[in-house]
């Protein structure tokens, strides 16, 4: 069925890849728009707030498995890695045409 807010499904892409990077993701919605309702925001902000909060972490689509699925502590390489997904997100949310 078609949509016409397709970059809704984006958030579920890093799930392809980290079972908890997907679950982070829910949570962060639904704890972001409870604070928003806490906060008083209009009922229409709030919804929003719901819909995108969850692609902060869109970039992490970018990172190689082998750091997004590491046990353990990551070394400074692969930190310095992982601390670009917010830059990698950016790009792939600019090439878009949503308007969050």
């Amino acid at each position: 069925m078609f949509t016409k807010k397709p970059w809704r499904f984006f958030p579920e892409l890093p799930s392809f890849k980290d079972n908890e990077t997907a679950m982070h993701t829910k949570r962060i919605g639904t704890y972001s728009h409870r604070l928003s309702m806490i906060v008083e925001l209009e009922s229409q902000h709030a919804a929003r707030i719901l819909e995108t909060a969850p692609l902060h972490d869109i970039g992490k689509i970018g990172v190689p498995e082998s750091i997004l699925l590491k046990p353990g502590k990551l070394n400074k390489d692969e930190r310095s890695i992982i601390e670009q997904h917010p830059e990698m997100g950016a790009k792939i949310l600019g090439k878009t045409c949503i308007s969050i």
